[in-house]
């Protein structure tokens, strides 16, 4: 997540010389700084970004989970796929061609899943260190029950940067209310493991913000702050449509920082910026058009079949950004039901050019 004057090798959550964490993550200069870059790179009149391939990128090298969480689509579906692992042919494959592109500045080998299912992840962390090079930043969101202190140093060593827990609860009681089939006092002990052992991997804890967690969440951030980790507040989405108790689930406004932020996205972009900066692969190489979209409901293309340059710059998908990078992003699905969508936010609406799909009408 950079911007175009700014290095790879400045843009991550890099080490520190000496070997010790960081206690902060600069998600706030990373995130603004590919916004920047990705927005502007788009060319509305051609159709085409500017950009030869993504600045981060998520890959399913394994489906499912072994949790069920309130504000997770997999709770839901009543078509789960069964458990698939990405072919290691077409994993390396696919790291090559980004390698070709040169512009991988985040590299997640998870999407959709538990990423800690796929038995070979260290040995996928370790090939992609060695085909992307030390600058890109390698980072894991995990739920944290298989995280034992052993796996853990497997992916240290494999070359992880980041190492994520989702936790979302400061109590046992909290904790079973939204993720379910996991052991809260196992998941603890893990991470404190995690945080003990020495080394320069980044310790983050994730607190999604929901109705549930509200009375824990200070709570949340002074405990696991002492402990040292980093803690980093998400709101909950209903993933496209895809989680049906979603209004349920979230709060009824943003605290003021979240806000801001919104009201200072929608004064400089006019529409969501992940499709221009970022790419999701699935198990069996067809991109994705947006993470959020657990339906498929938007497969820009295959590569598995076709080069990068097709998928990440080809016709399918710049015809959805183009609608985005308008306003129309109400005009399609996934976009169409996202809760992240800025029509949704009343702030958009102050903003000149930033019309709803029935506005336009």
């Amino acid at each position: 997540m950079t911007s175009s004057s700014t290095g790879p090798s400045e843009i991550g959550p890099q080490p520190p010389e000496n070997g010790e964490r960081r206690k902060s993550l600069p998600l706030g200069p990373q995130l603004a700084a590919e916004a920047r870059q990705a927005w502007t790179s788009y060319d509305p009149a051609a159709r085409r970004t500017a950009l030869a391939g993504p600045l981060s990128v998520q890959i399913q090298t394994v489906t499912g989970c072994n949790g069920r969480c309130v504000m997770c689509p997999m709770t839901e579906r009543e078509d789960r796929p069964g458990a698939h692992t990405m072919d290691e042919s077409l994993y390396v494959a696919i790291l090559e061609r980004l390698r070709g592109a040169g512009t991988v500045r985040i590299l997640a080998p998870m999407l959709q899943c538990e990423p800690l299912l796929d038995p070979h992840l260290a040995t996928r962390v370790r090939q992609a260190r060695q085909i992307l090079g030390p600058q890109v930043v390698i980072w894991v969101t995990t739920n944290g029950a298989l995280l034992t202190p052993e796996r853990a140093g497997d992916l240290a060593s494999a070359g992880v940067d980041v190492m994520e827990v989702s936790l979302d609860a400061a109590s046992q009681e909290t904790y079973g209310a939204i993720r379910q089939r996991l052991d809260f006092s196992k998941i603890v002990a893990n991470t404190e493991a995690l945080l003990a052992r020495p080394g320069r991997m980044q310790v983050a804890l994730r607190f999604t913000r929901q109705q549930a967690n509200a009375p824990e969440e200070a709570r949340f951030v002074k405990e696991w702050s002492a402990r040292g980790a980093i803690v980093v507040k998400m709101g909950v989405t209903n993933r496209c449509g895809s989680v049906s108790t979603f209004e349920r689930l979230a709060r009824s406004g943003a605290a003021p920082p979240e806000r801001q932020a919104l009201l200072a996205k929608d004064l400089l972009f006019r529409g969501c910026l992940l499709p221009f900066a970022r790419m999701h692969v699935l198990y069996d190489g067809r991109a994705l058009f947006c993470c959020e979209d657990w339906r498929e409901e938007c497969v820009v293309g295959d590569l598995g079949r076709q080069p990068l340059d097709e998928v990440w710059n080809g016709e399918a998908v710049n015809r959805l950004r183009g609608l985005i990078h308008s306003g129309g992003a109400g005009d399609f699905e996934p976009c169409r039901s996202c809760s992240r969508r800025p029509p949704m936010n009343p702030l958009a609406q102050t903003v000149p050019g930033t019309q709803s799909a029935e506005e336009r009408r």
